[in-house]
């Protein structure tokens, strides 16, 4: 999970900047979805193990893009 997570997270600058935040999230929710499910009907460990990737790889791109997001859509003026 943790090569996927770096995989993730070092191209999706670059997709992110391409895509946008809102549809990078979006695919990186979808990768979220495929590799819960990939788990779950793992019929073997070389399966497990790809889906796992495929987590690691949603998380590289959750944990880039979120902040980003975040910090784009909060206005200028918060809790003051």
């Amino acid at each position: 999970m943790m090569l996927g997570a770096a995989i993730g997270a070092l191209f999706n600058g670059w997709l992110s900047f391409r895509l946008g935040r809102k549809y990078s999230l979006m695919a990186g929710a979808i990768l979220f979805v495929l590799g819960s499910i990939g788990s779950a009907f793992a019929t073997s460990v070389e399966m497990l193990i790809a889906a796992r990737v495929v987590l690691g790889i949603a998380v590289g791109i959750a944990s880039y893009t979120a902040p980003l997001y975040l910090s784009e859509m909060a206005s200028e003026k918060r809790s003051r």
